[in-house]
């Protein structure tokens, strides 16, 4: 009689099991890292995390299906980017966004990775993503209308020691 109760529980626990996989498959919800790109403003250096996040069939609110937050890899410091998405993305059949991160000023040539956290997943690594330091071609612009604004303002005033 008690191995006929192990039994119908453990038979129980098997369906219930493989009905709550079929109701809310977790194999069909991603976090997924599209792209990381890379753009200069004056001297720091700005990631753009292209993240997407797709949920096929979405009913109502899955708790599953929520995006918190994003992880980056900078050569082995992790760093979280918090509360990217402020929205129910159970509500959507797939949901692109972006992330924004300043690194700053950047020396060498830093290898970046990032994912995105889900309140219970968690996506897959992507990278590695090379980022260069700030190219000296930059500054060359900015040394060049500096030097003419001195040499103009060095000629005026000479112009006018000489009268």
């Amino acid at each position: 009689m008690n191995n006929k109760k192990s039994l119908a529980i453990g038979l129980l626990l098997v369906l219930s099991t493989i009905i709550c996989i079929n109701i809310n498959p977790v194999s069909a919800q991603r976090e997924t890292i599209d792209s990381i790109d890379y753009y200069y403003s004056g001297t720091d250096l700005f990631l753009n995390i292209s993240v997407t996040h797709i949920y096929p069939g979405a009913q109502g609110y899955n708790p599953l299906s929520f995006v918190d937050h994003v992880e980056i890899d900078l050569d082995g410091d992790i760093q979280t980017l918090g509360d990217v998405v402020t929205v129910n993305t159970a509500d959507y059949q797939s949901l692109h966004f972006s992330v924004q991160y300043n690194m700053g000023e950047v020396t060498g040539t830093p290898t970046v990775y990032a994912r995105a956290i889900g309140n219970v997943l968690t996506g897959e690594w992507f990278g590695p993503v090379v980022v260069p330091e700030f190219p000296l071609i930059h500054l060359l612009p900015i040394l060049m209308v500096t030097s003419i604004a001195i040499l103009l303002i060095k000629s005026k005033i000479t112009a006018k020691v000489q009268k």
